[in-house]
């Protein structure tokens, strides 16, 4: 019994230590996600998230970062979109550049 309660917490902790891994590298998935698909939406990087990481996220804390990355000229949102779809800038680009080989 005691076991069980030990692995719990382990498991619980790890979990939390993974969703803050998550939320403090957001910026960076976000634009890994927009290198590797070219376009995306906030709920494709929700899905994503909760597919690769087994870590739930709200729209709440994904479009600050959007924000943050676009008032950094990272990201730009595509005009005249029926959602909001984010795509890489030149600068992004760049940035990425020198992580991946993306074209």
């Amino acid at each position: 019994m005691q076991d069980e309660c030990v692995n719990e917490s382990v498991v619980n902790f790890l979990e939390e230590i993974q969703k803050r891994i998550v939320k403090a590298y957001l910026p960076a998935i976000i634009m890994i996600r927009l290198a590797e698909a070219s376009i995306t939406s906030a709920n494709d990087i929700i899905s994503i998230i909760k597919k690769r990481y087994n870590v739930e996220i709200s729209p709440g804390t994904v479009y600050p970062a959007l924000y943050r990355l676009e008032s950094n000229g990272r990201i730009k949102e595509l005009p005249k979109s029926t959602k909001k779809i984010y795509v890489l800038t030149e600068k992004g680009k760049e940035i990425m550049s020198k992580i991946y080989l993306i074209t």
